[in-house]
């Protein structure tokens, strides 16, 4: 079994590394194997929106994404840690995401049910880490990982988590767990109150009246102050939703974008783009 970390942290050996690598030695201690990366250390450039990746099969940028691909689809788990400076984790992680839709020919190969994985954010205080979490939950996701769990650490001095044992234990433990549950010893922990059971998100959007999951868009009710989710509900990361979208959204996409390219083109010349 296979454990891959990767750290969204540009500063080496800090809080973020800290943490992914005890999360690894956690599972090393059950008996998977453990690799180690740095995004930084990845050249991956920012998604252009050509759909090549669905249309052609292969995305057109040469860079180190099909690298990152072939490392994870090795791997059974993965451990997602990535520092938070404003609300969010590094902006590599979005970028990352957006890049995701690259392994769709291999959905069938990237099971969520599968494959798990957990993810740790790092901020100095828990205000401006609204997001961390989530986002960098759908990095994991959207690579074809299920959630087993996350956590979030919170120390604003480089290293200085390494004075924090609580959560060095807790990170150590979860390393471990993720192992076991993957080998289907424990149970992954259910969603505490007023998170989605889907995805274990808290962010929630309205939208005309009605209340989804910000992630995996399970529609939810509000009852006595408590969020109940819609049960037998199948998220968007699951294979089969995501193949279904691929099939009846994203290729009849090009169809309907053809009968329209005369009236773009009149209107591109009109407006005078730089």
């Amino acid at each position: 079994m296979k454990i891959v970390g990767i750290s969204f942290s540009a500063r080496d050996k800090g809080n973020t590394d800290i943490l992914v690598n005890t999360a690894l030695r956690g599972a090393a201690s059950a008996g998977a194997s453990i690799e180690f990366i740095k995004a930084k250390d990845l050249n991956i450039e920012y998604c252009r929106g050509c759909l090549s990746c669905i249309y052609k099969g292969k995305c057109p940028i040469n860079d180190d994404l099909y690298k990152f691909i072939e490392t994870v689809k090795s791997a059974n788990g993965i451990v997602a840690g990535a520092p938070t400076y404003l609300f969010g984790p590094t902006g590599k992680v979005k970028t990352m995401i957006d890049r995701s839709l690259t392994i769709s020919p291999f959905l069938e190969e990237m099971d969520p049910e599968k494959r798990l994985g957990i993810t740790i954010s790092v901020a100095g205080n828990p205000l401006w880490n609204p997001m961390g979490s989530e986002i960098l939950n759908q990095f994991i996701l959207s690579y074809g990982f299920g959630l087993y769990d996350f956590l979030a650490g919170y120390a604003p001095g480089p290293g200085e988590v390494l004075l924090n044992d609580e959560l060095l234990e807790s990170t150590y433990r979860l390393g471990k767990e993720l192992v076991l549950a993957l080998r289907k010893e424990i149970e992954p922990p259910k969603a505490k109150e007023n998170q989605c059971p889907y995805c274990k998100s808290r962010l929630i959007k309205f939208e005309e009246s009605k209340i989804y999951c910000a992630l995996c868009l399970a529609p939810a009710e509000l009852r006595d102050g408590k969020l109940f989710f819609a049960e037998n509900y199948e998220p968007f990361w699951t294979k089969n939703h995501r193949i279904n979208h691929i099939n009846d959204w994203i290729i009849p996409s090009r169809d309907r974008f053809l009968t329209k390219i005369k009236d773009i083109k009149e209107k591109a010349k009109k407006f005078n783009l730089q």
